[in-house]
């Protein structure tokens, strides 16, 4: 049992080296080419209400231009939709939360993220992350 929990923590520290952060290799791709005002803002405005329900219209007002400019500023310059990018925001808090510790239970961290539907959330943060949310708060809950 003991060479078990060895063999899975180093295949987690090999995981988390060779796996990057989303939000982190997002950012990098963006500091390639210089983002038009109306994006950064809109990216600021969505950090900012990671943990509200927010519309692409709301974001938009935010950003001070239309929906489907919008949209075609964050296909152009971030080659995916507004959307997309604040899941992955919130996916990111949710890594951010159960690494710290402050995540007890999945669907409390799921809702608290406006993610409304639990097994959907754990499906997103497994592709991002390599592992369900679940699993993560265990292996985190053993090392502290």
């Amino acid at each position: 049992m003991f060479w078990r929990e060895v063999y899975e923590r180093l295949l987690l520290a090999k995981l988390f080296m060779t796996k990057p952060d989303n939000v982190n290799a997002l950012n990098n791709q963006s500091s390639r080419r210089i983002s038009p005002r109306y994006l950064q803002n809109a990216e600021a405005f969505m950090r900012e209400n990671i943990h509200n329900s927010i519309t692409l219209d709301e974001i938009a007002a935010a950003a001070g231009c239309s929906s489907r400019a919008l949209q075609r500023m964050f296909k152009e310059y971030r080659d995916t939709s507004p959307m997309h990018i604040l899941c992955e925001y919130r996916l990111s808090a949710a890594h951010d939360a159960i690494v710290s510790g402050s995540a007890r239970n999945v669907t409390d961290l799921a809702m608290h993220l406006q993610f409304s539907n639990p097994g959907r959330f754990s499906s997103l943060y497994r592709n991002a992350y390599g592992m369900s949310p679940s699993a993560m708060m265990r292996f985190h809950e053993k090392s502290a």
